[in-house]
Parts: structure tokens; C-alpha cells; sequence
């Protein structure tokens, strides 16, 4: 910038195939991805090297209810009875301020591989609803629904025809209920799908939140995933306090991985408490870098893979091919300045070609893949879509998967030269 009297500059990180083989993909893979700025992702908040253990669910679980009503009846759903204990149901009977806690079970002549699963399911569907009921006392319903950790998919499915039926939701829900699923190791799908299903097809409209939350240590993870109907608008204020209790006493980090609300009521007649225009909003900065910028030239990405395992790529291959199609996309003669081949990087090679005002970048993986980074000082996407016919040509056992174009310059330059001079003075919003 001080050779050439720039007193501004702009960049941007291009993503790439890589190649096989690099001695350094360790760490080439802490650099990957996009470059996080905003504070939660500093040092200060680094995972604590605290083992999640059996104590850490217990104050989870604590936690999670601590803003429950006293008295409140929990429902906890477990896995097999015969096989594995509930962890969920014995940490929550020893909380004094819940009322009573109904564990129900995995129904153990449910076999998901038999012809008659569906039968088996759909009876075992009406058996758990009849004991719920049973157990819940005249004016009685369920605060709370706990999904322990070992419960499993089959009662992810049971539970969801339980309470989709408009009959049993009335009658078994809460105005306000509660409704977690908790999973140990792995991020589990289906689970984060349950709950969300009381969030789009149970509770349906606002106030509903549906709330992914992360517990981890240096090693392990817990999932807990929540859907409260937030009748008394405090659901945001006791997650704070939630997860900053649950970081104070266990010595981990807990983060929000994910927040959704329900759907908007309907009114008929809405009548907005304020209608803004553009004149409202500030458009200094937007403004600012508009006219600041300079697009110079223009870049195009190509990725391309190889279909055809009977025609493998090689290092003279790819380099004969960039050659090849330099000369061929002249309208004129090229004097081609020369191609500087690197193939002791890892299985694959690099190759930079400069001639006649453009250059090319092409990086070969060492298997099928290969990119190809073009840059001309002309916006010519006739140019690029030529450059990538000839290439196809040379190896024609590749096929594109990918074509992006943008322009190169400073002045934080985003938009192509075309639309800048499509509008000499300020834009229309401007």
C-alpha cells in the first residue's frame, strides 16, 4: 500500500477444495471457515476443562425446574424399565418444591422390526394416555414433561400422537406447560424434532420459544432442547439466570445454540402502531461505501469434478489443459507469459498462469476435484463462460459444480462496475 499511495484497501478470504496430502491440515483447519469477531467468541469464553458427570445432570435438571410453580406435576418419559434406570426421574424426586412426578415406560412388547409394529405402537399409544390419566388426580395436569436421555425414538413417536389429539392436550396440559428433552454425546436429531413439533403443531402461536441449549466440557456434550408457552413473558429473563447458575455451579460453559417463537395470531384488522419509510433509516455508512467503491477487475470461481474414474487427473494433465485453453479463449495472439507449476505441496499441484491482462489460479487435489480461481481486467462474463468451455474441453471426463462471479477492487468494493455506472450520482435509495 505505501509502493502504490493506497490509503485504504479491502479483502476477502476465497474458499477453495484443498488438496490431500498437506502436512499442515491441522492447522489449515483451525483457519478454516469464517473469521468470528463478536466478543462470545474470545479467549475469555474458552470450554473449562471441568468433566460433565453424573452431578451435572442432577444440577441441570434443578435448574431447568427452578422456575417451575411449587407443587407443579412433572411427567417424565424413560426408556426400557427392564434394561436402564432414568436419571431425569430420580434427580427430579428429590426436588422438594414439585408436586408428584409420573415416570412412564417403554412398553416392552413394542418391536419396532415386526410385521405388527404398528399395532404394538398404537396399543401401547392408548395404554400410556390411560395411566397418565389414571394417575393425575381431578384437576390435575402436567406442568412439566421431561424427556430423559434414555428414553427412547418409539416414545418420541407415542408421545407426539398423545398430544397432537386436541382431547388429551386439553385435558393433560397446563396453561403454561414445559417440555424438555434432554441427550448426552451426540446431537440427536430427532429429539431436537420432537420438541419442535410441540412449538409448530401443539402450542402452534405466540407465546411459544423453543430453545436449543449447549452444556460442555473439554470433551463431552449435553443437548437440552426446550419448548415453553410463555404465558407470563419471562421465558428470556429465566434462561439468562438458568444457564448462568448452571455455569456457577457446575464449572462448565452453557451456550443457546438455537431460539424460535411460535406463529403470529391472526387479526383481521391490523393496525400497525407505526409505519416507517426509508427516510427513517440511517444510510450514512451505506452511502459511504457505495461511493467508494472502485471495482478493477473481475473474478471467477470454478469448481469442477471428475465423473470418469477410467480418465484420472495428473499434473501434466492439468497443466496441458491450462495452456491449452489460455490460447484457445484468444481472440487474438496470447503471448503466454509462462505457467508456474508447484506439485510439492501435497498429492495434487498449483498452477499460476499470468498472460495478457488476466491471470488464472488452478488447484488440483490430488483426486477429482479441481478449482480455478480466473481474474481479467474486463467484466466479460463471455470471457469466463469461454475460459470454461475450453478447459471442459481439454478434460472432458469433468463436469462444473459450481460458477461464482464477483468483482475485484477497493473502496470495499461489492458491487460490479456495470451497476455503479448505471447510476452516475446516488442510487435510488440513497
Amino acid at each position: 500500500m505505501l509502493a502504490t499511495g493506497c490509503a485504504t484497501s479491502s479483502q476477502f478470504r476465497v474458499v477453495a477444495g484443498g488438496m490431500f496430502g498437506l502436512k499442515t491440515w491441522k492447522d489449515d483447519l483451525e483457519g478454516r471457515g469464517p473469521r468470528r469477531t463478536h466478543t462470545c467468541e474470545s479467549s475469555g469464553n474458552m470450554i473449562p476443562e471441568n468433566s460433565l458427570d453424573s452431578d451435572t445432570m442432577q444440577i441441570i435438571l434443578e435448574e431447568k425446574m427452578k422456575f417451575s410453580m411449587t407443587g407443579s406435576v412433572v411427567l417424565v418419559i424413560c426408556g426400557s424399565k427392564q434394561s436402564q434406570s432414568c436419571r431425569a426421574c430420580e434427580v427430579l424426586k428429590q426436588i422438594d418444591s414439585l408436586g408428584k412426578i409420573l415416570d412412564v415406560w417403554m412398553c416392552p412388547d413394542v418391536n419396532e422390526f415386526s410385521e405388527d409394529a404398528a399395532t404394538q405402537m398404537y396399543a401401547c399409544e392408548q395404554a400410556l394416555s390411560e395411566s397418565i390419566r389414571k394417575r393425575l388426580d381431578i384437576g390435575e395436569k402436567l406442568d412439566a414433561i421431561i424427556f430423559d436421555a434414555g428414553a427412547p425414538f418409539q416414545m418420541a413417536q407415542i408421545f407426539t400422537r398423545i398430544f397432537d389429539s386436541w382431547k388429551n392436550m386439553v385435558e393433560l396440559l397446563a396453561e403454561s406447560p414445559k417440555v424438555t428433552a434432554i441427550s448426552r454425546g451426540e446431537r440427536e436429531t430427532w429429539r431436537i424434532n420432537f420438541i419442535n413439533r410441540f412449538r409448530t403443531d401443539i402450542f402452534e402461536l405466540e407465546p411459544v420459544f423453543k430453545i436449543d441449549t449447549l452444556i460442555q466440557d473439554s470433551e463431552t456434550n449435553i443437548y437440552v432442547h426446550t419448548v415453553v408457552n410463555d404465558e407470563r413473558a419471562v421465558a428470556v429473563k429465566n434462561l439468562r439466570l438458568e444457564l448462568s447458575r448452571i455455569e456457577k455451579r457446575a464449572g462448565i460453559r452453557a451456550s443457546v445454540e438455537g431460539f424460535m417463537g411460535g406463529g403470529p395470531h391472526y387479526e383481521e384488522y391490523y393496525i400497525p402502531t407505526r409505519t416507517y419509510s426509508p427516510d427513517d433509516y440511517d444510510k450514512i455508512s451505506q452511502s459511504e461505501q457505495w461511493s467508494s467503491q472502485e471495482p478493477l477487475e473481475f473474478q471467477t470461481i470454478f469448481q469442477l469434478e471428475l465423473e470418469n474414474s477410467k480418465s484420472p487427473l495428473s499434473e501434466k494433465s492439468v497443466k496441458v489443459a491450462l495452456e491449452q485453453t489460455i490460447l484457445l479463449s484468444q481472440s487474438s495472439d496470447t503471448t503466454l507469459i509462462d505457467v508456474h507449476m508447484f506439485t510439492n505441496i501435497g498429492d495434487g499441484c498449483l498452477a499460476i498462469a499470468l498472460w495478457n491482462e488476466a491471470r488464472a489460479v488452478v488447484v488440483w487435489d490430488g483426486r477429482k476435484h479441481i478449482d480455478i480461481n480466473l481474474t481479467i481486467e474486463d467484466e466479460d462474463d463471455d470471457y469466463s463462460a469461454l475460459f470454461q468451455k475450453n478447459f471442459l474441453k481439454q478434460l472432458p471426463s469433468l463436469k462444473t459444480m459450481l460458477r461464482d462471479e464477483q468483482p475485484r477492487g477497493y473502496g470495499r468494493v461489492v458491487n460490479f462496475l456495470e451497476d455503479i455506472d448505471e447510476y452516475k450520482e446516488d442510487p435510488l435509495w440513497a
